[in-house]
């Protein structure tokens, strides 16, 4: 078993290196797992235009390549992605958050093995 690399930092996305960290390991994640699959494709554009709405929050390796990442989608991502427009739907029809606040708020997702995550493996 191959060694999971270290991680030196998590922060914002804060360059299009980093975004294209993030399409790397979207395509490398395409494919359906037991434990779910990317569902859009994203491109650079979408990505930018995304992160000037609200930074993503990756991960870096040793290296300072993204290792793992968190998508934010704030309702104005809405007109970029109709893919999931379903989706939005949904969370409009949803109750208040206990708090009383507004929107929803994705639930954890299940990591997939550290393994199938790390660059070039």
């Amino acid at each position: 078993m191959t060694e999971a690399p270290r991680l030196a930092s998590v922060g914002l996305v804060d360059s299009d290196r980093d975004l294209e960290g993030i399409l790397a390991l979207q395509r490398e994640s395409r494919a359906p797992t037991q434990d779910g699959f990317v569902t859009v494709e994203h491109t650079l554009d979408i990505l930018r235009a995304m992160h000037a709405l609200a930074p993503s929050v990756v991960a870096r390796d040793s290296d300072g390549a993204i290792a793992g990442y968190a998508i934010v989608m704030p309702q104005e991502v809405r007109a970029l992605l109709p893919i999931l427009e379903p989706m939005f739907a949904m969370i409009e029809r949803l109750p208040p958050a206990a708090d009383g606040r507004s929107g929803a708020r994705a639930p954890a997702t299940p990591a997939r093995p550290r393994s199938a995550h790390r660059r070039g493996r």
